[in-house]
């Protein structure tokens, strides 16, 4: 379950609302967050290869991903079994 949000425009297309910045892949993008929001555990985002789920590394360390798009993908923390300073990002 997703507890916290880094990004107020992320919170905002979760609570359904329309974000400008992510207008073209809207769809997709809530449809990460509602997986996100639904997954029981890491493991259950690495079962599904759609999800395109991969830890981060570097500077990112102790967080993951859940791609998007080529360009965008959602990123968390995961600690206790829930999802926590979850935002959408533009990696590239």
């Amino acid at each position: 379950m997703i507890k916290s949000f880094v990004c107020r425009d992320t919170e905002e297309l979760f609570n359904d609302k329309r974000v400008r910045r992510f207008q073209s892949f809207e769809r997709q993008a809530r449809k990460r967050l509602m997986v996100l929001n639904a997954s029981p555990s890491l493991n259950a985002l690495m079962l599904n290869p759609g999800n395109m789920f991969h830890a981060l590394k570097g500077k990112d360390t102790g967080q993951y991903a859940i791609s998007i798009n080529k360009q965008w993908r959602v990123c968390f923390e995961w600690h206790d079994g829930n999802a926590f300073n979850v935002a959408i990002v533009d990696y590239h």
